[in-house]
């Protein structure tokens, strides 16, 4: 093969683009095909133009200085410079130029590489280590690169925090040269046993700068270049702890003075309790004993009372004239009336103690009414007053005791007619309500005082005003009342009537 085969061989097999410039004009003599497809042209076109009508306005002047420079020295090599092909696209190229003479001729013999990938990737490489960089510089940590002699090879910019010189300077120094008295810290003998065993390890320390105490937990870890150290302030996590484990102990102590009080109030509420138990044992037998006097009074009571009503009975009967006959009927009203007092008393000795009893089922509201009102009548008639009774056009079953149910009403009625006005009304009303049906009493007396409304339910109270001088009785009736409407589960009120008058009244739930 002859020398213009191989040369020819050569020239047109390398990978990089080869270009034959005269050396004075910058004019292309020559290239390979490498070349026509790094610039986008023939060679055709490529002859005869000017090497530096192939790059961008950018980069012009300076490929013009280049091969300048080249035409004085014979060589040299480019900086990375943008190529425009044709159809606008731009590659990155480099020239490396030498030069060489052929037949008295000097040309630039210029290889053209094609940096285009290598130039990204760079550039990549390039933004991933000032990424990294930021990272590193932007952490809380302080980061540190050492070299197997313990010299700084790099830091981050929070490496050295304690008045240290600018960390430029540092670089290239041992940590002794920077800490002279660091020799016998934990921290240099952990990072000296890391780096001869090439073990990761870590460490806390507490430093003294300035007269200020800093706590810093030490990360070692072997690299290629040496020895990585991590840095980690834990000051405030410590001062955190000391300050939690302050806590913990103010908090149990303070415990431990808690249950100190607790037993001690422990011990008084069980003092508390075995009065009490005391206190109602004693009251359990005060109950039973004023249970079994009251029945033992009622009982020696009524003994007589039940020869007296039977006898005034019969002397009824038996005597002609009318004033004995008058008499004898005085004496039963005044022993039945006792009787009924005595049995109030007996109820209401049971609903203190908790034994009064009743017995539950369906009635007919109107139906027991009219009983009521057949049983009081004589006596509103004789006492010159007369009653007005309002019913609804519907009234339904309701579930109660009837027998104490009509208790209730002759007691408000004859309330009633204690405190009525001479030739009063009593006005006696049923309605519906809600969930329940509602009863009430008014007269036309002088009413109740507001600050008695609490106190007239209860046992032995007796209201003050001009018609209780000759009203009588204990103060039983309304507190008996008050006791067997709430066993039924209702409620009952008393108020002023705004046309003057009491009015007393209870609920039932339906």
């Amino acid at each position: 093969m002859s020398k213009e085969s191989i040369y020819n061989a050569i020239f047109c097999g390398l990978k990089n683009g080869i270009v034959l410039i005269d050396r004075y004009s910058g004019t292309i003599m020559d290239c390979n095909p490498e070349f026509e497809n790094i610039s986008g042209r023939t060679k055709i076109q490529l002859i005869s133009m000017k090497i530096w009508d192939l790059i961008t306005i950018e980069d012009n002047e300076e490929v013009v200085a280049f091969f300048n420079q080249i035409s004085t020295t014979g060589d040299g090599k480019s900086n990375a410079v943008v190529l425009e092909k044709v159809d606008g696209s731009r590659i990155t190229v480099e020239f490396n130029a030498n030069t060489i003479i052929n037949s008295g001729q000097e040309y630039l013999c210029t290889i053209v590489r094609d940096i285009t990938l290598q130039r990204k990737l760079e550039e990549q490489l390039q933004s991933n280590l000032d990424l990294l960089k930021n990272v590193f510089d932007n952490m809380s940590e302080r980061v540190a690169i050492v070299d197997y002699n313990m010299r700084y090879i790099y830091r981050n910019k929070g490496y050295f925090p304690f008045n240290i010189p600018d960390a430029e300077e540092v670089i290239g120094k041992s940590i002794m040269d920077i800490y002279p008295t660091v020799e016998n810290s934990d921290g240099y003998k952990m990072s000296c046993k890391c780096m001869n065993d090439r073990l990761a390890g870590s460490c806390e320390s507490c430093v003294i700068v300035n007269d200020k105490s800093y706590w810093l937990r030490y990360y070692f870890q072997p690299i290629k270049e040496g020895l990585l150290i991590v840095i980690t302030d834990i000051t405030e996590h410590k001062l955190a702890n000391q300050r939690l484990s302050q806590i913990k102990d103010e908090l149990e102590k303070t415990i431990e003075k808690r249950h100190l009080e607790l037993i001690h109030l422990n011990e008084k509420l069980k003092i508390e309790v075995n009065e009490r138990k005391n206190i109602e044992y004693k009251l359990e037998n005060e109950m039973s004993r004023r249970e079994y006097f009251t029945r033992a009074l009622v009982h020696e009571l009524k003994t007589p009372l039940t020869a007296i009503i039977s006898s005034s009975e019969g002397l009824q009967n038996d005597i002609k004239r009318e004033t004995a006959k008058k008499f004898a009927k005085n004496i039963q009203d005044g022993a039945s009336t006792l009787n009924r007092r005595i049995d109030e008393l007996l109820d209401i000795t049971k609903g203190e103690i908790g034994i009064l009893n009743i017995h539950i089922k369906p009635m007919d509201i109107k139906k027991s009414l009219e009983k009521v009102l057949d049983s009081v009548s004589p006596e509103i008639q004789r006492r010159n007053q007369t009653f007005v009774l309002s019913l609804p056009a519907f009234l339904p079953l309701i579930k109660a005791d009837e027998e104490r149910f009509q208790q209730v009403v002759i007691n408000l009625i004859n309330n009633a007619l204690k405190f009525n006005k001479d030739y009063g009304r009593i006005f006696i009303e049923v309605r519906n309500g809600d969930a329940s049906v509602i009863f009430t009493v008014r007269d036309e007396g002088l009413g109740v005082r507001e600050e008695d409304y609490e106190n007239i339910f209860m046992p032995y109270f007796c209201v003050k005003n001009i018609k209780s001088i000759d009203a009588g009785g204990l103060g039983l009736g309304l507190a008996l009342s008050k006791m067997l409407v709430e066993l039924h589960g209702g409620k009952i009120w008393v108020e002023n009537h705004e046309d003057g008058g009491a009015i007393l009244g209870f609920s039932l739930p339906v």
